[in-house]
């Protein structure tokens, strides 16, 4: 259960694109954005999300894991979508060990 909870947050995020490739994101970021723009879209691997930002004039892509307890982000471990944001509402994530 708590699976679905929070898979229907991510599809609730007005930044989740969940029929967006790597290379549709990149040419979105690119096109429409400015440094700094973002998007969370499924990952080619199955079940796994991704997180596209634009930074200086190119598309960054993190993977991002939703292990059924927690989101796993680079060295970080998340109990919640509400979790992940306040992180990154404080930490920068271009140039930071997050």
């Amino acid at each position: 259960m708590a699976n679905r909870s929070m898979t229907n947050k991510i599809k609730d995020l007005p930044w989740y694109h969940p029929n967006v490739d790597r290379h549709t994101a990149e040419s979105l970021l690119l096109q429409n954005g400015v440094d700094g723009t973002y998007m969370l879209r499924d990952s080619s691997k199955l079940g796994d999300y991704a997180l596209s930002v634009r930074c200086d004039q190119a598309v960054k892509h993190f993977p991002l894991t939703w292990t059924g307890t927690v989101f796993k982000f680079g060295h970080g471990e998340f109990s919640s979508v509400d979790e992940l944001l306040h992180h990154f509402t404080n930490k920068p994530l271009i140039g930071s060990e997050s």
